[in-house]
C-alpha cells in the first residue's frame, strides 16, 4: 500500500492563506472519481468561492500522468445540490473540509449537507426530483429524433440512460457515489421493469434506429414506473375553489363563443387555433375539479365542425353547472345597461 501524500493539499492551503484568504471560503477534498491506484495522492478537488474572475488557485495541471483540476464552485451550486437538483451531489455529501476561512463558512457547508440528506429522506420530494430528470431525458430524446448522425445518436442515448438512471436513484432516495452507475442500480430495491437490461443494452448498439428504439423503451418503462408509483398522492390536495372556477369561466367564456363562431363559419384553422390555446386550461380544470368532458381537442374533426361545436357547448355547460352546484354565482349581465345598474351606473 502506497503512503498517503498530502503535499498538494498543504500547498493549496498555503497558497490560499497567502494570496486568496478573502476570496476562498472552503477547500474540499474527496477521491470519489479517482482510480484506486491514484488515491494515495490527495488533493483539493473543489474550491468554494464566489470570486469573479476565478481565483488563481483554480487551475488544472498534470503530475506523473495524472490530470488534476482544482475546480472553483460557487455557493449557489452547492445550494442547488442541497435541493438534490444537481448531477454531482457526491461532493456535498462526502467531501472532507481541508480548509475553512472561518467557522461560519464551515457551518454553512455542513448545513447544506444536512439539508441534502433531509431532502433525500423525503420520498415525495425525491419523487418530484426524479420526474425532473425524466423530463430532461425526454427533451434529449426529442432532439435525438432529428439528429441523423451516429455519434450524435449515441451521445443522446448515453445522456438519456444516465438521466433516467438518476431519475431512478431519486425515486430510491439516493445518489450515485462512484464513477459507474450499474453496481448502484443493481442494489436499488425499486426499478422499472427490465431497466437494468435496457440500460446495459444501449452500449452494445450500432445503428441510429437501434439507439432511438432503446432510448424510447427506457423512457417508456421509466414513465410507466413513475406513474404506477405516484408519490404525489402523499400530499392531500387542496379543496377545489369554485370561486376560481367561476372567475375562469368569466375570463375564458369568450373562447367558447369564438370556437362556436368559427365552427359555424366552417373555419377549421381558426377553430383549431382557439381550441389548441384553451385545451391546457381545460385539462387543469378536469384534474383540479374532477370534470369530465373537457377533452375538446381530442374530438377536433376539420370535416365535422358542427359536432365539435356541440362538444364545446357541452364542456362549457359542465363548467357552469359545477359552479352553480357549489353555490357560486357568475358575475354575468345581459347587456351593458344591466352591468352598469349592478355596478353604480355612470356619474
Amino acid at each position: 500500500m502506497k503512503e498517503t501524500d498530502n503535499r498538494l493539499i498543504d500547498w493549496a492551503i498555503q497558497e490560499t492563506k497567502a494570496k486568496y484568504r478573502n476570496e476562498v471560503s472552503l477547500l474540499l477534498t474527496h477521491d470519489t472519481y479517482c482510480l484506486d491506484e491514484d488515491k494515495h495522492v490527495r488533493y483539493v478537488n473543489t474550491i468554494i468561492s464566489d470570486a469573479r474572475p476565478y481565483v488563481g488557485l483554480a487551475r488544472t495541471f498534470i503530475i506523473n500522468g495524472i490530470g488534476y483540476d482544482f475546480n472553483q464552485v460557487s455557493w449557489a451550486s452547492f445550494e442547488r445540490d442541497a435541493e438534490a437538483k444537481g448531477y454531482y451531489t457526491t461532493v456535498l455529501a462526502e467531501a472532507d473540509i481541508a480548509y475553512a476561512k472561518n467557522e461560519a463558512d464551515k457551518q454553512r457547508f455542513l448545513y447544506l449537507r444536512a439539508k441534502l440528506f433531509a431532502n433525500l429522506a423525503d420520498a415525495a420530494y425525491m419523487y418530484e426530483r426524479g420526474l425532473e430528470w425524466l423530463s430532461k431525458a425526454m427533451e434529449v430524446y426529442k432532439d435525438m429524433m432529428f439528429n441523423d448522425t451516429f455519434p450524435g445518436a449515441r451521445l443522446a442515448a448515453g445522456m438519456i440512460s444516465q438521466y433516467l438512471a438518476t431519475a431512478v436513484a431519486c425515486f430510491n432516495q439516493t445518489y450515485f457515489s462512484g464513477m459507474g452507475h450499474l453496481d448502484a442500480l443493481c442494489k436499488m430495491t425499486a426499478l422499472p421493469d427490465d431497466f437494468i437490461a435496457m440500460y446495459q443494452r444501449v452500449k452494445f448498439l450500432h445503428t441510429i434506429s437501434e439507439l432511438r428504439e432503446a432510448s424510447h423503451d427506457l423512457i417508456t418503462a421509466t414513465r410507466a414506473f413513475f406513474t404506477a408509483n405516484n408519490r404525489r398522492d402523499t400530499y392531500k390536495p387542496a379543496a377545489p375553489d369554485y370561486q376560481y372556477l367561476a372567475e375562469w369561466e368569466q375570463e375564458c367564456s369568450y373562447y367558447f363563443k369564438r370556437i362556436r363562431h368559427f365552427c359555424a363559419e366552417n373555419d377549421a384553422d381558426m377553430a383549431f387555433c382557439q381550441i389548441y390555446n384553451l385545451q391546457p386550461d381545460l385539462d387543469e380544470l378536469a384534474q383540479d375539479f374532477g370534470l369530465d368532458g373537457m377533452d375538446v381537442l381530442a374530438h377536433f374533426d376539420a370535416d365535422n365542425l358542427p359536432a365539435l361545436a356541440e362538444k364545446v357547448k357541452r364542456a362549457e355547460s359542465i363548467i357552469r353547472e359545477a359552479v352553480s352546484a357549489h353555490g357560486v354565482t357568475l358575475d354575468e349581465s345581459a347587456d351593458v345597461d344591466e352591468f352598469l345598474a349592478k355596478n353604480g351606473g355612470l356619474a
